[in-house]
């Protein structure tokens, strides 16, 4: 087998997906300052930069501790999971996007209030004060958005959740010791349509001495060296760590009796969206050093 060729998201889709986001987020400010506008009868009214930032910081603040009690929920009760003997992840990505939108409401809402007035102050000599306020507040929050985006505030909730439910089926914290965290899902599936997370299914990936072993949430299967014909490597548009430069692991697979299947692994726990491009360029090197090896030291899983 050839060594698979890295596949980076191409500039034309990255600065288009780039676009897209914008054009949303901004969206959004716009119909919601026009909402705003229409319930009170007219234009909505334009606030000015305060002359002290004491109440900004303050509320800004109130956001902060408000966001911090929201995560602390989400990851005592798994994201309101409290069954893991039978399969959680075909409601768990809904779940997941909503405590995410309202998590990122709240920190970046938090910290464009407490950086406002300082902002304001900066551009006061180079702004009318009819727009001095509005980019105060929304520039710091598109700049919080961006870093919310790049920093997976989840990587815990993740390895949380298949701890959980690997450990209800029967696995030990031994056997767990020696897997790796994954996703997967089916490449011939556009992730631009999927609502919520682009996975499939999570759970764990072993590399044992004779087998390639996943088990997951609702799924599970095994592969021998001869049945990994190939390695591709290929940015996801759809996903957002390909804008961070990540590029997924798709392995496929013929079988013994002939039939063909790809799965495209995604790596799961890490903090940020650089981690998580990193994280799947060792993913690619394990899993094509273990299948050029006759040997592998990696503890067979047995369940």
């Amino acid at each position: 087998m050839k060594e698979a060729k890295v596949k980076k998201l191409s500039p034309i889709k990255w600065v288009a997906g780039f676009l897209v986001f914008i054009a949303v987020m901004v969206g959004s400010i716009w119909l919601g300052s026009s909402l705003a506008g229409h319930r009170q009868g007219g234009a909505a009214p334009v606030a000015s930069a305060p002359e002290s930032g004491i109440a900004f910081w303050f509320f800004g603040a109130a956001l902060i501790v408000l966001a911090a009690i929201v995560y602390a929920v989400v990851l005592v009760t798994d994201c309101f999971t409290f069954d893991f003997q039978r399969p959680f992840f075909k409601n768990f990505g809904v779940k997941l996007w909503t405590a995410n939108l309202i998590m990122m409401l709240l920190l970046a809402g938090g910290i464009a209030l407490i950086a406002a007035p300082a902002v304001a102050r900066m551009l006061s000599g180079f702004l009318p004060q009819t727009v001095l306020f509005p980019i105060s507040f929304f520039g710091p929050f598109i700049a919080a958005q961006f870093l919310l985006i790049w920093f997976t505030i989840w990587a815990p909730l993740e390895i949380q959740v298949i701890r959980r439910r690997l450990k209800a089926m029967g696995l030990s914290d031994q056997q767990l010791a020696g897997g790796m965290y994954v996703g997967i899902s089916d490449p011939g599936k556009t992730s631009l349509r999927k609502f919520g997370l682009i996975e499939e299914d999570l759970g764990m990936l072993w590399l044992a001495p004779d087998q390639l072993v996943y088990y997951g949430d609702a799924s599970s299967f095994s592969a021998t060296r001869q049945e990994l014909i190939q390695i591709e490597r290929k940015a996801d548009a759809g996903n957002t760590s390909a804008y961070f430069g990540a590029v997924h692991v798709i392995a496929h697979f013929q079988h013994a009796d002939g039939t063909r299947r790809r799965i495209r692994f995604h790596t799961e726990g890490n903090w940020t969206m650089t981690a998580k491009a990193r994280s799947l360029n060792r993913l690619a090197e394990r899993i094509e050093a273990w299948r050029l090896s006759e040997q592998w030291s990696s503890r067979t899983v047995e369940k």
